[in-house]
């Protein structure tokens, strides 16, 4: 057996018996910490959606441009709804007017702060920011100036604002007509538009709190009023749209701008190409994928009536849907047309409909196709004239269908109110996630409603929207004083709209699009148990994973199973994959140490936290009765774990390693048992894991690490019927598999930090190596001598005087369809410094990696976050994976031995150039949550 848990000291792989211990965690025994015990949250991070107090729940700014201040008629107010599992709720609301204090400039008559308003995160803090127009503020003697107004968003919700700067122009300029947020350059930071009647501003993120944009650029458009962004070309970068104004025409021709080189330039024009849809008349726009395609469609409404001046159009209103592509929309498609005489569309086309004089698209029924929904805010309901409507059209993969179409007012059965004249019900609208479920709720504003303004909240259902539970929210219920009009709803906070995700990736547990990373911590102490062990989720976004969208896991959790017991090591191995096939992904969570009652001592066991629309929530233990025999001690199940999932397989497998092997096949059920078993033996002793598709047949090929075996490496192909493995004769200690020449199948690469003395595999290099076995139709060929790298390989920079090694990982760094490697080494000695620890690159060759362009990483590097110190153990875990969205994977480095063990990972953005210093991020322990008692060793493992 293992030596004893608390003399385990040695930071490498201990032998004895007929195991060996620990290697992905067991590090630091004798410096564990506490780990908070903390609740799975009954709400997680919910991607794009605006999210201002980071609860997990969907949030709402909904602009009252004409709300009185006090004695000032129309200065204007921002009301913020906070969400919840519920809906919103009059009672969890904020009023913010520019009397609030913190809130920049003071309320004057007629200034409209609210008249248009947008969601994004400026700053990079993880929360949720609005922006406020004010398109008639007057600056001194100056009116009409305009301007917009930041209200940043924190773990409280909205507190403090800032203003953006303002341009040179004098008067009338109606700064803040329109403005729209997104990643216009790609550089993971937000950026936000901003329209007015002489011209256009973009101010490019991150913004500061004082309001200071990285770079402001006044563009050469116009007059416009409104813009829209979102990422129209599939490539991470959202568009942004401006529609023109023509006379008599609020509409017309529409500008849209797309990155086609750097963007980082303060010339607009460099790196951006501008294009006219010349057809694509109107003005209200909304973006979203709507035939699942991975490119965001452009819905444009065009509500104007026909005329002598305008003659295109059709009589009460339409819309056109533009379907995106590689370089976004074509302007020399055929948009698709919809209006009320279309056939399916509910209704008739009637002059003064103004059908599509507000636009939204998101998915209410949740079937992976965008909706829309359209506002007709002129709409007569009988001889009640301007009650207003609201039409939604469903997508599918052919695009919009008026099949299924659905038509509501205030006289439909179960919406709260009645249609009364000039309501302008559908005023705006606006479709988002906001209880949670995964499906797009309704908005509708009626912001004429009782002369003050009102929203109505319809909730998304599997058949789409509905009016069953449906919400009604008065300007008086929310607080706001109106003397005359209040136009509460006549603008509904948005954050740029994203296309569904091209793929559902294996490790996104919210289902947003952006890879999520576990980061295990198995020797934290928790509830007083020492080497208890957490996990903390770090989820991704734009910029990469931030300690402020992230989730603390222990067995003292409500919902996990087990209980915090000292030395169990929950956390010590994580895989991830949709095991229940619900396209969520799912996190499996190994405690090879829990006792089995007080007769199996360290038999292990596995835990599977479901993932969902808000991140994981609830699970369960898996079910290993068919694979493994649990009558016996020492069974260490979860040593290590992996898994596969999506495609191209056709159900995803667990892996589970310890003194046994065995796949567990999906779907699993919710009560955690698998559909089938694949028996991985006869080997025993197995230390590490990893699974991938060597031969290209689209079923998982498994690896086992075995360093005490006859040989240490083992291959069970997918293919097998005997599940007897390959045996690679080789020592190694942890392995990982992806693509390192092209050629279209994965390839194998182990790492041996140093040679293993009861292994008869060929000798390991003084200070570690790598091997590379290269995949093929026929799988791997276990007769064929690996390719071997290490630092004394030319190219390979460094003394190899470490041990090189100790993690692999594989991913695509710069983009060019090749994976390159990451090699750990955290014994590196670097400038004097013992232990301080390095990264090595191997790029990926057509020919296979064989040291050319190969670099280092320290903490010493420039840029690089901390400095490299004694025992700092930078590189222990290495994790590839296009964390960003951008087509390149991105680099999470643990250093587990950080700040006295607290630990510690880094962040490093992949470039068509390799990893990328600048910019990169530190997540200690305590930004993630975790209390310190001791020490802890966090990073202990990266996954998955």
């Amino acid at each position: 057996m293992p030596p004893s848990r608390p003399a385990r000291q040695r930071r490498r792989l201990a032998i004895a018996g007929t195991l060996v211990a620990t290697l992905t965690g067991g590090l630091l025994a004798a410096t564990a910490g506490t780990a908070a015990a903390a609740a799975v949250p009954a709400a997680l991070p919910t991607g794009t959606q605006a999210d201002f107090n980071g609860d997990g729940f969907a949030d709402l700014a909904v602009g009252a441009p004409l709300a009185d201040v006090g004695t000032k008629d129309n200065a204007g107010a921002v009301v913020v709804l906070y969400g919840s599992a519920n809906g919103f709720s009059g009672a969890r609301r904020v009023i913010v007017h520019q009397d609030t204090p913190g809130v920049s400039g003071a309320a004057e008559p007629g200034d409209a702060f609210g008249r248009s308003v947008a969601t994004g995160d400026l700053d990079g803090d993880g929360y949720t920011d609005v922006i406020a127009g004010t398109p008639s503020e007057a600056v001194g003697d100056r009116g009409r100036v305009g301007g917009s107004t930041v209200l940043w968003g924190g773990p409280k919700g909205l507190s403090g604002a800032s203003w953006l700067p303002l341009p040179s122009y004098l008067k009338d300029s109606y700064v803040g007509r329109g403005v729209a947020t997104g990643d216009f350059d790609g550089d993971g930071h937000t950026d936000v538009t901003v329209t007015g009647h002489r011209e256009t501003s973009t101010y490019y993120g991150p913004v500061q709190r004082t309001g200071a944009p990285a770079r402001h650029v006044s563009e050469p458009l116009g007059t416009r009023f409104t813009t829209v962004a979102g990422d129209l070309s599939g490539d991470g970068a959202a568009e942004r749209l401006y529609p023109s104004l023509i006379t008599g025409d609020p509409g017309g021709t529409i500008a849209y701008i797309r990155r086609d080189g750097s963007g980082m330039s303060a010339d607009p024009e460099d790196g951006y190409t501008t294009t006219e849809l010349t057809g694509a008349d109107g003005d209200a726009s909304s973006i979203g994928d709507i035939d699942g395609d991975g490119y965001g469609d452009l819905v444009v409404g065009d509500a104007v009536d026909p005329s002598a001046a305008k003659p295109t159009g059709h009589k009460g209103g339409r819309i056109t849907v533009w379907y995106g592509g590689p370089n976004g929309p074509d302007p020399a498609q055929q948009p698709g047309v919809f209006h009320q005489d279309t056939a399916g569309v509910p209704g008739g086309g009637e002059a003064n409909d103004r059908f599509g004089a507000s636009v939204s698209v998101s998915d209410t029924n949740g079937d992976g196709y965008a909706d829309v929904a359209v506002g007709a805010p002129g709409e007569a309901l009988g001889s009640v004239r301007d009650a207003g409507a609201v039409t939604v059209l469903y997508g599918s993969a052919a695009g919009l269908t008026a099949t299924g179409s659905q038509f509501w007012s205030q006289n439909s059965a179960g919406v709260p109110g009645g249609g009364e004249t000039s309501d302008h019900f559908g005023g705006a609208v606006r479709l988002m996630d906001v209880t949670g479920d995964g499906r797009a709720d309704l908005t509708v504003a009626a912001p004429d409603e009782n002369d003050s303004g009102a929203i109505i909240l319809l909730r998304g259902s599997a058949s789409g929207v509905t009016a069953s539970g449906a919400m009604f929210l008065s300007a008086a219920a929310v607080g706001l004083t109106v003397s005359n009009q209040g136009w509460f709803g006549s603008a509904l906070g948005a954050p740029a709209e994203q296309p569904r995700p091209k793929e559902r990736f294996a490790d996104d547990f919210n289902g947003d699009g952006y890879r999520d990373t576990v980061v295990g911590a198995p020797l934290a102490e928790v509830s007083g148990r020492r080497e208890a062990g957490a996990v903390t989720v770090l989820y991704g976004g734009p910029a990469g994973p931030t300690a402020t969208r992230r989730q603390t896991l222990t067995q003292a959790s409500p919902g996990i199973p087990g209980g915090p017991e000292q030395s169990d090591q929950f956390g010590h191995s994580v895989a991830s994959a949709d095991f229940d096939e619900d396209g969520y992904a799912d996190l499996a969570v190994a405690t090879p140490y829990e006792d089995h009652g007080t007769t199996t001592v360290d038999a292990g066991m596995v835990t599977v936290v479901w993932g969902g629309p808000r991140g994981l929530s609830g699970a369960t233990g898996v079910d290993v009765s068919q694979g493994f025999d649990l009558t016996g001690h020492g069974d260490w199940l979860g040593i290590d774990l992996a898994a596969t999932g999506g495609a191209p397989y056709a159900h995803a497998e667990l892996l589970i390693v310890g003194n046994r092997a065995a796949a567990l096949v999906g779907p699993f059920t919710r009560d955690g048992k698998a559909a089938a078993v694949r028996p991985q033996n006869p080997v025993s002793s197995i230390v590490g894991a990893a699974s991938g598709d060597l031969n290209g047949d689209r079923t998982a090929d498994h690896v086992l690490v075995a360093p005490l075996s006859d040989g240490s490496v083992y291959v069970n192909p997918g293919e097998s019927t005997g599940n007897t493995p390959e045996r690679l004769p080789y020592d190694a200690t942890n392995a990982a598999i992806g693509d390192v020449n092209g050629d279209g199948f994965d390839d194998l690469v182990a790492g041996a930090p140093y040679s293993l003395s009861e292994s008869d595999g060929p000798t390991v290099h003084k200070g570690g190596q790598v091997a590379v076995w290269f995949g093929s139709a026929s799988g791997i060929d276990a007769t064929t001598t690996a390719r071997v790298l290490h630092q004394d390989t030319p190219g390979v920079p460094g003394a190899a005087d470490g041990e090189f090694g100790t993690d692999v990982t594989v991913g695509d760094i710069d983009g060019d369809g090749i994976d390159d490697i990451a090699v750990g080494d955290p014994n590196k000695w670097v400038n004097g410094r013992a232990e301080a620890g390095s990264v090595t690159v191997l790029p990926g060759r057509a020919n296979g990696p064989d040291g050319t362009g190969a670099y280092v990483l320290t903490q010493d590097s420039a840029d690089v976050p901390g400095a490299a110190e004694d025992s700092d153990l930078f590189g222990y875990r290495v994790r590839l994976a296009d964390m960003t969205g951008d087509g390149r994977a991105d680099l999470m480095v643990s250093a587990p031995g950080e700040n006295l063990f607290e630990g510690a990972t880094v962040f490093l953005r992949g470039s068509s150039s390799g990893l990328r210093t600048a910019g990169s991020t530190m997540i200690m322990a305590n930004h993630a949550g975790l209390t310190q008692s001791g020490h802890r060793g966090w990073g202990d493992e990266i996954a998955p």
